[in-house]
């Protein structure tokens, strides 16, 4: 009996084994069916979400390129209206040089010149220049505010002319002011006719200058010279 009974707890032992084997695997069958179901209903559902994100995105492209389609019409358009506004203000604005002629014509209408005057001048004018008298070379002292004294101006045209300069005075090493002038300043220049009219040019030389005498144009050129000097140099030309 003791040994029947030993067979059957054996026997016992071994079946409940293999039971409690076959649960554990009938539960990771399961749970393996489980997480395959869950993970191709997961993978579906992110598949789906991607689509509907990719849609969304090719719909977003689609517009920005439409956008970007529109704002290059308008940046074309706008382009276009400034190279026409670019035209019109050089057909209609005349350049400095020629504004700077146009004013110098109008200060001479407002002078009383008469317009035929001004248009027979203008019309006789020419880049070639007849110049009938050889150049001139003359010179003089620049006065200072330390010295007013001779040799300080010289005539040309037949003395109808005057030239006189004005400067600042150079000065010593103790910085003192010296007689003659400084010629790393500025210095002006003043060109009188009979009559009393006067014209002065301000800068440092060399410095260049052109008036009418007489029907001859009288152009002048004024550089530096030995000390305290500067010398002038006059062309006539016949004018227009």
């Amino acid at each position: 009996m003791g040994l029947g009974y030993g067979r059957d707890r054996r026997r016992l032992h071994f079946w409940g084994a293999l039971f409690r084997w076959l649960v554990v695997l009938a539960f990771g069958f399961a749970a393996g069916l489980l997480a395959e179901r869950y993970g191709s209903i997961s993978a579906g559902e992110s598949v789906a979400e991607l689509e509907a994100k990719v849609a969304q995105l090719v719909e977003t492209v689609t517009g920005l390129e439409g956008e970007n389609a529109q704002l290059r019409v308008a940046a074309e358009a706008d382009a276009g209206r400034v190279r026409e506004s670019e035209s019109r203000y050089e057909r209609d604005v005349a350049p400095i040089e020629a504004r700077a002629l146009l004013d110098a014509v109008r200060g001479r209408l407002a002078a009383g010149v008469e317009e035929s005057r001004l248009a027979f001048v203008i019309g006789a004018a020419k880049n070639q220049r007849e110049c009938t008298e050889a150049p001139v070379t003359r010179r003089f002292i620049v006065q200072t505010p330390i010295y007013d004294g001779p040799n300080d101006s010289v005539s040309f045209a037949d003395n109808t002319i005057t030239i006189t300069a004005v400067g600042r005075s150079a000065t010593d090493e103790a910085g003192s002011p010296e007689a003659w002038f400084d010629p790393a300043h500025s210095i002006t220049v003043s060109f009188t006719k009979i009559g009393g009219e006067r014209a002065d040019v301000s800068g440092i030389i060399p410095l260049h200058h052109s008036l009418v005498e007489g029907g001859t144009e009288y152009r002048f050129t004024v550089v530096q010279g030995d000390r305290a000097f500067v010398d002038v140099t006059a062309e006539g030309c016949a004018y227009p």
